[in-house]
């Protein structure tokens, strides 16, 4: 079956027990009926530019939620034709999201990782902003983990922790704690360096929470595969040991908790 769109697809998204495809494009959200490739609507007053992230609930997938180059999130209730009874909550990154996923024990939370390497924490259904992470590749730097660009986050349901994957030019990884609860709260722990799977920038993962593994893709044109070894459920604080389809890898661990602010630059590419 072929659905014509009729405009570039930035990202697209299927919810509501599978049956509802849901498609950020240059100027709306659009929605499709996946069994027969019919537009059923769109949402098209929210954003003002392009809807980069189309992302429906993990639990709730009647809820849909949309991020856009203008710097916002929507979440909206799919159900519901007339775009401003759905609109659920709305909240405002303040730079182009290029990123987003949810987290939390009820998925009640999103990360948003943006165009100028910015890291946000919100609740969606409250619209609280949680924590505003402006300057965390430099903060990395100033603490000897290389890191030129965010990649996506890793969300470890077993211990309630986020880890943000971050890399460098020359294809090094480095696996990062970021602090979601109240002890923890705006504090960065380097827990992991995958380091001789890639030899140039990595575009995209995948995790695999039921396997513990980790599949990367980059500009050498090289997929890896990395086993997390010896930790139940996903990853926790301590190093860890990390193969690659390649060859056989070994994570080095550093603990730098509560690292140092600096300046903000702009994306690498």
């Amino acid at each position: 079956m072929e659905v014509p769109v009729g405009r570039g697809v930035w990202s697209l998204s299927i919810g509501c027990e599978e049956t509802l495809l849901a498609v950020g494009t240059d100027d709306c959200a659009l929605f499709y009926d996946v069994r027969t490739g019919s537009k059923l609507g769109e949402y098209s007053e929210s954003h003002v530019d392009a809807i980069t992230q189309v992302r429906f609930h993990p639990t709730q997938s009647a809820f849909v939620a949309t991020a856009s180059e203008d710097g916002v999130v929507c979440l909206f209730d799919c159900r519901i034709s007339d775009e401003d009874d759905a609109l659920e909550s709305i909240v405002n990154v303040e730079s182009a999201v290029a990123t987003l996923g949810f987290f939390g024990p009820q998925k009640e939370k999103i990360y948003c990782l943006t165009g100028s390497e910015t890291l946000d924490l919100w609740n969606i259904w409250t619209a609280e902003r949680l924590h505003h992470y402006d300057t965390i590749r430099d903060d990395c730097n100033g603490n000897n983990v290389a890191t030129d660009y965010l990649i996506d986050c890793v969300y470890d349901e077993c211990s309630d922790e986020l880890f943000v994957l971050a890399g460098s030019h020359d294809g090094n990884l480095n696996a990062i704690n970021i602090g979601v609860n109240a002890a923890s709260k705006g504090k960065l722990q380097h827990v992991a360096a995958l380091n001789g799977g890639h030899k140039a920038c990595v575009r995209c993962m995948y995790y695999d929470r039921e396997s513990t593994t980790l599949y990367t893709g980059g500009e050498d044109t090289r997929l890896c595969k990395w086993t997390v070894s010896g930790v139940a459920g996903g990853w926790s604080g301590s190093p860890l040991n990390l193969s690659s389809t390649t060859s056989s890898r070994k994570a080095t661990g550093l603990d730098h908790a509560g690292i140092r602010k600096a300046r903000k630059s702009s994306r690498p590419y």
